[in-house]
């Protein structure tokens, strides 16, 4: 994770409690002596990979996130896990925030995007923060269903 990302989700958290969610962060693994393996008198941690950097809770609804900097993407087992979990509801969305420069100044996008078809479609593009924040907190449990459910 770079330091864009880390300051993506730790604006993230704030503005969803001020606005009156919650930004949990999917903790990391916690290294004990019943995940370390040793090969060869070396030690490897088998870790598991995390399925995704957050869960945000709004008044009517939870939604995991993947939150991305500029051009970073979905790792293959991120990708599974939200095909599998869009299966069901629709939950599970990256968050992406593309920062660049022009004419001397920081122009900052934010988008809401899912996969649709095996392809990164933008369902949401604002220059604010709080804008995405208050779009999923419109959503709730119903709009997410998929038809036929």
């Amino acid at each position: 994770m770079n330091n864009g990302e880390v300051r993506f989700e730790r604006d993230l958290a704030k503005l969803a409690t001020y606005l009156g969610c919650i930004y949990e962060k999917v903790p990391d693994v916690i290294i004990t002596k019943s995940n370390i393996i040793k090969r060869n008198g070396k030690s490897f941690v088998a870790a598991k990979k995390r399925f995704a950097d957050g869960v945000l809770i709004t008044p009517k609804a939870v939604f995991i996130l993947e939150c991305k900097y500029n051009d970073g993407q979905l790792k293959p087992h991120q990708k599974q896990s939200m095909n599998r979990i869009n299966q069901i509801n629709e939950s599970y969305y990256i968050l992406r925030k593309r920062a660049k420069v022009k004419d001397f100044k920081t122009i900052v996008t934010y988008y809401i995007q899912n996969i649709v078809n095996n392809r990164v479609t933008t369902q949401y593009k604002t220059e604010s923060l709080k804008d995405i924040i208050l779009w999923f907190k419109e959503k709730n449990n119903e709009d997410r269903k998929k038809k036929g459910n």
